[in-house]
């Protein structure tokens, strides 16, 4: 399960970076601002090392700017990675992790009109 305190639109909800389709994203739909985020609950707590957020279809919308946040509870959201983007896929790795919660938060606002976009958010472990 995903969600978001971008203004997503009903096209490019954030269920659809998790979906296994290339085809449908995730979006805001509006620049990249601080403080937006994409926040994913696992179901369970999970063991992990490595996000991928790829945009392959929107080669302008990766996240600029953002940081990485696990948390056990959603509630207490710990760093695990500050990152600058530099396109599609990016990929981060930090040390391993076990997390029920994974959020992704931007950290600076985007002087252009690129907007923020997920066709596929993967998790994963080596």
């Amino acid at each position: 399960m995903a969600n978001t305190n971008a203004p997503s639109g009903s096209a490019d909800l954030p269920a659809n970076a998790l979906d296994g389709v290339l085809a449908t994203r995730f979006s805001t739909g509006e620049a990249q601002a601080a403080g937006l985020y994409f926040k994913v609950n696992l179901g369970s707590a999970q063991n992990f090392d490595e996000l991928q957020m790829d945009v392959p279809n929107s080669t302008t919308d990766y996240a600029r700017g953002y940081s990485v946040e696990v948390s056990t509870d959603g509630r207490a959201w710990a760093p695990v990675a500050t990152c600058t983007g530099t396109g599609s896929p990016e990929i981060v790795s930090f040390p391993a992790h076990t997390a029920q919660y994974v959020e992704v938060v931007l950290t600076s606002a985007v002087p252009t009109s690129y907007w923020w976009s997920i066709d596929e958010f993967s998790l994963y472990h080596s």
